[in-house]
């Protein structure tokens, strides 16, 4: 009997697919896309000094390619996805290769409210952050089909809270909601309590998994502690009438 999966990869979303078709219908832009550049609205950056230890670290399995694929759980992150970092006026779009490749990265546009659009290229350690309401991203720019286009606009209420992110990875996108509860990733955890604590097998009387966490060496239980919960993109993605009112003034064409 096959394994079931927890969940199939998404390609279409179709909060996205609706985005998609009310940009489609709107006329072109007058704005060529440029290159990469640091703005005030957008800026490229990295996690800090125990993510990108760990980011630039060679490859260890930490997770099956198959769960990697497919299954899109919180006890991914650091495994499969790099959560962005949750701040007030910020909503950050992160990339992670499963391989740690860094040279892997994924290419995004980013369509701001004067018109201007610009190509940005997120590599693997790296993180978008956008701090100005009203920019539209498409995260699947160079899709031939419209359908396939992934586009999003990101609100000034999304900008107030600080607490939603988009993470990019090899086979899935993971819209997320920042998780401040301290959780333990499970599987990180017991790997990092193993490499500890050799002599305390899971099992055994002295073996107490919480205890074990807690007494990990603070990068290793950072890098162990689940920040992010994944939802559907609807569940990070809902616009008002006014939004959506807001959002056909904009003149993109995908």
């Amino acid at each position: 009997m096959k394994e079931k999966i927890k969940r199939s990869i998404k390609k279409i979303s179709p909060v996205g697919i609706a985005m998609g078709i009310l940009f489609s219908f709107n006329p072109i832009t007058k704005h060529k896309a440029k290159a990469d550049v640091d703005t005030r609205e957008t800026i490229l950056t990295t996690f800090g000094d125990t993510y990108d230890t760990f980011l630039k670290e060679p490859f260890v399995i930490l997770l099956s390619e198959q769960s990697a694929k497919y299954d899109y759980t919180a006890n991914n992150e650091n495994r499969a996805y790099k959560a962005p970092t949750f701040n007030k006026g910020e909503f950050g779009i992160s990339v992670y290769d499963y391989y740690k490749n860094q040279n892997f990265s994924k290419k995004i546009k980013v369509f701001y409210e004067d018109g201007k659009v610009e190509y940005k290229t997120i590599k693997h350690g790296q993180q978008l952050l956008i701090k100005q309401a009203g920019i539209i991203v498409d995260l699947n720019p160079d899709a031939s089909d419209l359908y396939e286009h992934d586009t999003y606009y990101i609100t000034q209420k999304q900008l107030d809270a600080g607490n939603t992110g988009i993470a990019l990875t090899n086979w899935q996108t993971y819209y997320l909601k920042s998780d401040n509860n301290g959780q333990m990733n499970g599987p990180l955890a017991l790997k990092y309590i193993k490499q500890e604590f050799p002599n305390i097998k899971p099992g055994s009387a002295s073996f107490d998994l919480n205890k074990l966490f807690h007494a990990l060496p603070g990068e290793k239980r950072k890098l162990a502690t689940i920040t992010s919960n994944p939802v559907k993109a609807s569940g990070i993605f809902s616009y008002t009438f006014d939004e959506l009112a807001e959002i056909k003034k904009h003149k993109v064409k995908l």
